[in-house]
């Protein structure tokens, strides 16, 4: 369990610091609050003609050949067992939304309900113990 929150941390380290290449060189946007990388595919127009004639097979391939690419450097830069594929979905004939995400979601979620409730108890320890200091410097005073 620990070791799938710990990923967690190490996923956002190195999206932190591989993001300028992610932006620059594969156009990917970091959502820092949910943690994700996504990017539209756009065709370039000079195969529009091409998407055409072939349809969906063709945006297919090039999406392919994007992500098959995108995953080398996630491998390269350690995320390839940290990230997956959250959706690919068609926009139109020639662009294509790619979302990538932490691979173990439901403990990135489990890791956010511990903090709150962790912050929650700290919280009320510091109240409680701030108003039994209240009342003992009334106490003194009095």
């Amino acid at each position: 369990m620990f070791k799938k929150i710990k990923s967690y941390f190490i996923y956002r380290q190195i999206i932190k610091q591989n993001l300028p290449t992610l932006t620059s060189r594969y156009k990917l946007r970091y959502d820092p609050f949910y943690g994700r990388l996504w990017t539209v595919y756009n065709l370039p127009a000079e195969n529009h003609e091409i998407a055409r004639k072939y349809g969906y097979r063709y945006l297919d391939e090039q999406v392919r050949k994007y992500i098959d690419s995108l995953q080398d450097y996630f491998w390269n830069i350690g995320l390839g067992e940290l990230i997956s594929i959250r959706k690919i979905d068609a926009l139109d004939t020639v662009n294509v939304l790619i979302v990538f995400r932490f691979r173990y979601h439901w403990w990135k979620v489990f890791l956010y309900f511990i903090l709150a409730l962790l912050i929650l108890i700290v919280s009320g320890a510091i109240i409680t113990g701030l108003a039994k200091l209240l009342m003992l410097l009334i106490g003194l005073i009095f």
